[in-house]
């Protein structure tokens, strides 16, 4: 396998480590009987075929063979240049799983989140920069305003690409069967997502994501409320995301994700590999509609356009976006 060590430092790190040292003597390919054959000596001027010949003589001798002038006669001496390698070896992977766990313990002590969350979030930080090679763009937002986050829904790690971008929680809205599944109920219960039912509304999970925004913390919704498993572009969406934002009286911004990894499961993304790109929108200021939530149609409208600004941010100019019902017209 070629290695290019230009792309990766790390490699040629590696490869420079392992491979410091003397360098083990070339072998000698040369028989007793070769080594008893003496060189003939060059008495005169020789040119051509015959001097060449005569020189190659001297240092291989008749037979052709390389006289080891840097043999190595003691088997014991490349045992032991064996074991440095070794031990140079073993030696860089433990200085690298230092110098790993140090910048991990440090990171941590630093990040606003508690010991327990900022581990969860220093491993969402490798799934995502190192598994999916995910580019991120700056978060638009200052530290300590509310809003309320929607965005396409492909996968089932979405909300990871957009948590490392920002330096505080976002709780998002998730099925409530997910918060209380036993194999990863845990995590998002540690991240704080607010369980929701599926159907109907759920008014006190809408309360405190209300509640949550208005005091300066992110909400994450999905309009399309569940994973789109189809070739369209966006499934028709639901307006809980605008209805949120007007009690809260915070901005929608916008969300973009490319190239999120999913094959069919929720543990299907942590076996592939993807190269996923988020991107920001504009934000939507809904100050003009601050108590006119209960109005025919202003939330069907207002979802409209939050859907139509993720499909821009997609170069998709020509969606036309839809609703979840008819009762959002009314």
């Amino acid at each position: 396998m070629d290695l290019d060590f230009r792309n990766s430092p790390l490699q040629a790190a590696a490869f420079a480590f392992l491979t410091w040292g003397p360098l083990p003597p070339p072998p000698d390919t040369c028989t007793p009987e070769d080594r008893a054959v003496p060189a003939q000596k060059d008495t005169g001027r020789l040119w051509g075929a015959r001097s060449f010949a005569l020189s190659r003589r001297r240092t291989h001798g008749r037979s052709g063979c390389r006289r080891g002038t840097r043999a190595n006669k003691d088997p014991r001496t490349n045992d032991g240049q064996n074991m440095d390698h070794e031990a140079a070896a073993i030696g860089f992977w433990v200085l690298l799983a230092a110098a790993v766990v140090a910048y991990a313990f440090t990171w941590c002590w630093r990040s606003p989140y508690g010991l327990w969350q900022a581990t969860v979030y220093f491993v969402t930080l490798l799934l995502t920069r190192v598994l999916w090679r995910t580019q991120v763009p700056p978060f638009p937002l200052p530290l300590g305003q509310g809003a309320v986050i929607v965005c396409n829904h492909r996968t089932s790690v979405d909300p990871f690409f957009i948590q490392i971008v920002v330096n505080r929680y976002v709780r998002w809205m998730v099925a409530r069967e997910y918060c209380e599944h036993p194999a990863f109920g845990w995590f998002l219960r540690a991240t704080g997502a607010i369980p929701t039912n599926r159907r109907g509304n759920d008014t006190a999970a809408t309360k405190l994501a209300i509640r949550a925004a208005s005091q300066g913390d992110l909400i994450g919704l999905f309009p399309e409320g569940h994973i789109n498993h189809t070739d369209e572009f966006m499934l028709p969406g639901r307006p809980g995301a605008i209805l949120v934002a007007l009690k809260a009286r915070v901005p929608i911004l916008p969300c973009y994700i490319e190239g999120a990894p999913y094959a069919g499961s929720v543990i299907s993304p942590f076996l592939m590999t993807a190269r996923v790109q988020v991107r920001f929108g504009e934000l939507l200021d809904l100050s003009a509609y601050y108590g006119r939530e209960q109005e025919p149609g202003v939330l069907g409208n207002l979802c409209l356009e939050a859907m139509s600004a993720i499909a821009k941010l997609a170069g998709r100019d020509d969606f036309q976006p839809r609703l979840a019902g008819r009762k959002w017209n009314r």
